[in-house]
């Protein structure tokens, strides 16, 4: 089965770090994919989504903390990018048992299809850049 978002270098933020929570994150998605491809019930998309929310809260304070640290300038809109995307993914979470799963899924993967792109594509290239100017690659 193919892989609905491949790692591509066209996501690497230049930090090594990041770049492997994103893989992670990647492969997260993908297992949703997968899941939902082969069926999956409401019980076992929750475990997915329960994996993918506690992975991103992970990976956004790792960001923020290097953030605060660097001094860098964009902090406060990127930390207000992070807790809207988490909204986003509660609020899935909270309709898991209440919508098909199967729809459930399918939006979800469509949103963080062009979030994380748009996201790391746009936000945190920009934070990598700036992260490397100060010696954090």
């Amino acid at each position: 089965m193919a892989a609905f978002l491949a790692w591509s270098d066209a996501f690497s933020v230049g930090v090594a770090q990041f770049d492997e929570e994103h893989k992670q994150l990647i492969a997260l998605i993908n297992e949703l994919h997968d899941s939902a491809r082969a069926g999956t019930t409401g019980e076992s998309l929750g475990r997915i989504f329960d994996a993918l929310i506690e992975h991103a809260g992970v990976h956004f304070a790792h960001e923020e903390r290097f953030f605060d640290e660097v001094g860098f300038p964009r902090a406060a809109l990127h930390k207000a990018m992070h807790e809207h995307l988490t909204k986003r993914l509660l609020g899935f979470r909270n309709e898991v048992g209440r919508k098909d799963s199967a729809l459930l899924a399918e939006e979800l993967l469509q949103f963080l299809g062009m979030a994380l792109t748009h996201h790391i594509q746009g936000e945190d290239k920009k934070y990598g850049a700036y992260l490397n100017t100060k010696g954090i690659g």
